[in-house]
C-alpha cells in the first residue's frame, strides 16, 4: 500500500526546468526529457522564435501569410504548425486545380469548372441537370434511355387485354404481372410479352423449372 501510494506520487511530481529556446521557467513530470517550454516547442517546428510572438486580447499568436491571397492573419501558437490559409474558401481554392471557364449546357451561364472534371455536357448547378434531364437534352440521355424494364408493362398492356391469358382473371388488373415468354428481360417485344395472374405467373415458372410443357401464349 505504502509503495503504491509513493508511485503515485512521483507521477505527479513535477520539477522546474529552464527552456533551451528562452529561457524561461517552467515545469515538467519527474523523469521527463523536454527541455521547451510549451509556447517555445510548437514554434520551432515552424522556425520561430518568442521575439515573433504577437498577443492579442491576452494569447500569444504568430502572424502568418496566407500562401493563397497573400493576406496577413493571426493566429494561436498551437495551431500555427498545422493551419497555413487564412480561411476554408483560400483552403478549397488551394485544393482547386487548374479551371476552366464552361458553359452550362441548360442556362447558357459561364461558371468555373477543374479541368479533371470537364465533360461533354456541363450544367451550373443540379437544378439545371435535373431540368435538362426532363426535356430530354440531346447527348445527355443514354441511348438505352426509354428502354426501362418498366416500360414493358405498359407495351404489354396497349398490345394484350388486361387479363390473364391463362386463366382469363382480371378483377384487379394492378396485380396482373407481365412474363417474358423467352425469359430474357432485354427482349422486349410485343411478341415476347404475356399478361398473366400471380398465380398463373407461378405454374409458368414452376413448368420451366421442371421442363414441363408450357402454355402457348395468346396470338
Amino acid at each position: 500500500m505504502l509503495e503504491l501510494w509513493y508511485n503515485t506520487l512521483m507521477e505527479n511530481k513535477r520539477e522546474k526546468q529552464w527552456c533551451s529556446l528562452c529561457g524561461g521557467k517552467f515545469t515538467r513530470p519527474v523523469g521527463a526529457k523536454n527541455t521547451l517550454c510549451r509556447v517555445c516547442a510548437p514554434l520551432t517546428k515552424i522556425g520561430k522564435t518568442k521575439a515573433d510572438l504577437v498577443v492579442k486580447e491576452g494569447r500569444s499568436g504568430l502572424n502568418l501569410i496566407c500562401p493563397q491571397c497573400g493576406v496577413t492573419f493571426w493566429c494561436r501558437v498551437r495551431y500555427a504548425s498545422r493551419r497555413k490559409y487564412c480561411s476554408r474558401q483560400c483552403s478549397w481554392a488551394s485544393r482547386k486545380g487548374e479551371t476552366q471557364t464552361v458553359i452550362c449546357a441548360h442556362c447558357g451561364k459561364h461558371f468555373e469548372r477543374r479541368i479533371c472534371r470537364l465533360r461533354e455536357i456541363m450544367f451550373c448547378s443540379r437544378a439545371c441537370k435535373d431540368n435538362a434531364w426532363s426535356e430530354g437534352i440531346a447527348g445527355l440521355r443514354p441511348a438505352h434511355y426509354g428502354a426501362h424494364r418498366k416500360n414493358y408493362r405498359r407495351t404489354a398492356f396497349r398490345h394484350y387485354d388486361r387479363k390473364c391469358a391463362d386463366c382469363g382473371w382480371d378483377e384487379i388488373p394492378q396485380v396482373l404481372i407481365v412474363h417474358h415468354i423467352d425469359r430474357q428481360r432485354s427482349n422486349l417485344s410485343p411478341e415476347n410479352l404475356v399478361i398473366l395472374c400471380p398465380t398463373c405467373h407461378k405454374v409458368r415458372h414452376h413448368r420451366i423449372r421442371n421442363d414441363l410443357p408450357q402454355v402457348p401464349p395468346p396470338r
